[in-house]
């Protein structure tokens, strides 16, 4: 998921950022899926023990592509999360992944690393994974993205998209996607200004001001007025002039674009998730399972007298938008109390509601099921699901209890804060976990860690925020 602090450029740096949120605390203080909410392609963590590709794999021969002794532009930028991996980038443009490798996350090469088996019980396949950092293969990259998926894409100097980790379809002919355990060059991007990834669709904003799509479009998520995948990237129908784009965490059927102040989803509208108090656009799915949903974008049914939108955040079955007044509007469905607010109370909204409780939000990031904040202080606050102590506060057992699907689990419609060793200047989000990145240069994560995606050096959930070992120069 890649980080996006006010307006600012991502190569500014920290200090840049924190000064914007500085810049922004002075100027309030003077007055001026799966759309049930579960992701709905689980492809991310199934196993497979057959690799389509492993480009120069050398399993167990060589040591693991270990940071190479940074000297110089070596302080973290940019945090993206996927489902089970996470992914740093220096502002020298070296990326550097850790956790989950099984699709070749971590984009090194190797398809095992040196203590690195993650196999869940009961499992048959070993899977591979990394509890330190390691250097992606072959890139220096401008941008991050991964958006809870099982892959990562970086946009390059050139305005191009190189990807690595599970492929968004399968081959033509085949059966199941392709692994990538290098970066490779995603045909068809090109001008690229901003993007979004998350396994099984890649979308971008070029220039000129159109958005790009492919990859898996059974909701009409890619906005291409049908519901066809797409090997190639396409024009979506009706955008010109998109300013940012946020596909669904986790691989749900969702796509969101900013143009300005309007915000246009495409997609799922099951939980409501498109926004624009319709209920009723095109079917999709099949006869047992149809459901609504629309293969071009419609606008988000925002009041017109709310503050602009200057950021936007898509989770599975949900989406928020941090408004230049600093507060934040979310809308689609509540089945976590993602939308801050009572799950028990309100299940969805087909338009956005204000999520109280929050300071001058300078930064959002949606996870499958919940969501974080980054305010102008450095405080980080979040709210929705916690089963895996996402929410970071350190507590299992909130008041409130969600049921996503059959299951009872921890939840909070009320934000809480995460207590950091500093202020923090980014946040991201990914499947069930989240990270910030501080002041100090130091990343802290918590919540889901079964693939040591937290970097901590173990297996263990973690509901309270623990350092990422291994990203010092």
């Amino acid at each position: 998921m890649t980080c996006l602090v006010n307006t600012l450029s991502k190569n500014s740096g920290r200090f840049a950022l924190a000064l914007a949120a500085l810049s922004l605390s002075l100027t309030s203080a003077c007055g001026s899926s799966d759309d049930d909410g579960m992701p709905d392609a689980m492809v991310d963590a199934a196993p497979d023990a057959t690799p389509d590709a492993t480009p120069d794999a050398t399993p167990d021969a060589t040591p693991d592509a270990m940071p190479m002794g940074c000297t110089e532009g070596c302080e973290i930028v940019e945090i993206a999360l996927g489902s089970v991996h996470s992914c740093a980038r220096r502002e020298n443009g070296e990326v550097l992944c850790w956790g989950g490798n099984e699709f070749g996350q971590l984009g090194d090469g190797r398809t095992r690393h040196v203590g690195g088996d993650c196999t869940p019980a009961g499992a048959v396949d070993p899977r591979d994974c990394s509890g330190v950092p390691v250097t992606v293969r072959d890139i220096t990259a401008t941008a991050l993205s991964a958006r809870g998926g099982a892959s990562s894409c970086a946009k390059l100097a050139d305005d191009t998209l190189s990807c690595w980790g599970l492929e968004a379809l399968p081959p033509m002919g085949g059966d199941r996607p392709g692994k990538r355990f290098v970066a490779e060059s995603i045909t068809g991007f090109a001008g690229v200004t901003t993007f979004s990834d998350n396994r099984a669709v890649q979308c971008a904003a070029v220039s000129g001001g159109g958005l790009i799509c492919r990859g898996n479009n059974d909701s009409g998520q890619l906005g291409l007025g049908d519901t066809t995948e797409r090997y190639e990237p396409e024009a979506a129908m009706g955008l010109s002039a998109v300013d940012e784009v946020s596909v669904a965490a986790g691989g749900s059927q969702l796509t969101c674009a900013r143009e300005g102040a309007r915000i246009f989803c495409a997609g799922s509208n099951r939980g409501a998730a498109l926004g624009d108090g319709v209920a009723s656009h095109s079917v999709c799915g099949d006869s047992l399972n149809p459901y609504d949903c629309s293969p071009t974008f419609v606008e988000v049914a925002r009041d017109a007298a709310s503050a602009a939108p200057v950021q936007i955040s898509v989770g599975a079955g949900f989406a928020c938008a941090r408004l230049d007044s600093g507060a934040v509007e979310c809308w689609g469905t509540n089945s976590s109390g993602q939308m801050g607010m009572d799950p028990g109370m309100v299940s969805q909204s087909d338009s956005p509601v204000i999520v109280a409780g929050l300071g001058m939000v300078v930064d959002i990031a949606a996870g499958t099921r919940h969501v974080c904040s980054l305010d102008a202080d450095g405080n980080v606050s979040c709210w929705g699901g916690n089963e895996e102590g996402q929410l970071g506060d350190g507590s299992l057992d909130h008041l409130e209890e969600c049921m996503p699907g059959s299951a009872l689990v921890d939840c909070s419609s009320t934000p809480v804060s995460v207590t950091l060793p500093a202020s923090a200047i980014a946040i991201e989000s990914g499947l069930e976990h989240s990270c910030a990145l501080l002041m100090s240069g130091e990343v802290y994560c918590w919540g889901y860690n079964d693939q040591r995606q937290l970097g901590d050096g173990t297996r263990e959930r973690q509901a309270s925020p623990v350092q990422v070992m291994g990203l010092e120069s």
